[in-house]
Formats: C-alpha cells, sequence, structure tokens
C-alpha cells in the first residue's frame, strides 16, 4: 500500500463539522491506496477523546469507520434515512473532491440492522463517502 496523500492538519470547515457532528474538530487525515481498494485514517487532536480504562481490551477499541465509495450518494442516503438509519447530515462537499456523510450508529454490529439482508452498497464509482 501506499500514502495517496495525508493532511495534517486538515483544514477544518463548516461541512466537515456538520459529517461529523463536532463543533470546529481538528483533525489529521490520511489515504493509503493499494491492492484495489483505498482506506483513509482519521485521527483527532480536538476535541479530545476519551481515555480508554486502564483494563482495556483489545477487542474493546472497535473501528471507528470505514468509508464506503459510492455511486448516487443522494439516492442512498434517501434510502438509508428512510430505512431508519441515523446519518448525521445530508451529504457534504469536502475537500473540493468527495461528497460525503456519516452514520455515527456503531449499531450496526451491535443489534440487528435496519438495512436487511438484501442490502449491499453498490461498487465503487465516483468520489462518494459513507463514513
Amino acid at each position: 500500500m501506499t500514502v495517496e496523500w495525508d493532511l495534517d492538519p486538515y483544514p477544518s470547515n463548516l461541512e466537515l463539522s456538520k459529517v461529523v457532528a463536532l463543533k470546529n474538530p481538528q483533525v489529521r487525515v490520511a489515504m493509503l491506496s493499494g491492492f484495489g481498494h483505498r482506506i483513509e485514517f482519521f485521527q483527532y487532536y480536538k476535541p479530545k477523546g476519551k481515555p480508554y480504562p486502564k483494563n482495556f481490551r483489545l477487542c474493546d477499541c472497535g473501528i471507528t469507520h470505514i468509508a464506503l465509495e459510492v455511486t448516487d450518494i443522494e439516492n442512498h442516503y434517501e434510502d438509508l434515512l428512510h430505512k431508519g438509519v441515523k446519518l448525521n447530515c445530508p451529504p457534504q462537499i469536502v475537500r473540493n473532491t468527495a461528497k460525503v456523510t456519516y452514520c455515527p450508529s456503531r449499531g450496526m454490529g451491535e443489534k440487528p440492522s435496519p438495512l436487511g439482508e438484501d442490502f449491499s452498497m453498490p461498487s465503487a464509482g465516483t468520489k462518494s463517502l459513507f463514513l
């Protein structure tokens, strides 16, 4: 894998604040690519996250998010809302290169998904991301 880009610090803006539902976040964002896939890494400087408990186990921390590249994000956004999925905001253009929204519900793996068993995201296409 190779580092496609690394923005440290990433410029905070109103759209990013809406997507992550935090006021004036300060973050570092990096994109790795390889093997036909891309992985985005996100690190928050501000606001500071809560510390892990002293007795946390590796299985307790989890993954904060996975971004999926999709086509026609607006229709997917509306479909997910209709199925009861909570999203922070309508899709926002960030970095002048991608339209994104964020699903803060980590409940997808913790309770039955409102998406149903037959749900699948489309294959990669234009730069629209569900985070």
